[in-house]
């Protein structure tokens, strides 16, 4: 039951967070259209996710490489998106 809980509050506020970043990134007017073009890649990257750790898994019998290169991953993305300037289209 905690696990849902927590699973599920962060589910949500990254659906809402990146929703935040892109309006206020691209701007109301264009949310739409840069969402369409989005959607596509982050689909694919969710779909690859479960195929790269699982390739990883069968080659090192471990999922720890893994897990360590998406966590080291995350913060660098973190930083990128607090360092990216607004884009006026």
């Amino acid at each position: 039951l905690i696990f849902a809980f927590v699973h599920g509050f962060f589910f949500a506020g990254s659906l809402l967070f990146q929703n935040l970043i892109f309006a206020n990134y691209f701007g109301r007017d264009s949310f739409g259209a840069i969402r369409g073009v989005v959607t596509p890649f982050q689909t694919f990257s969710n779909a690859m996710g479960p195929l790269a750790a699982s390739l990883v898994f069968d080659a090192t019998g471990s999922y720890d490489q893994i897990l360590i290169a998406w966590i080291l991953l995350l913060p660098l993305l973190a930083v990128a998106v607090a360092l990216a300037k607004p884009a006026y289209l």
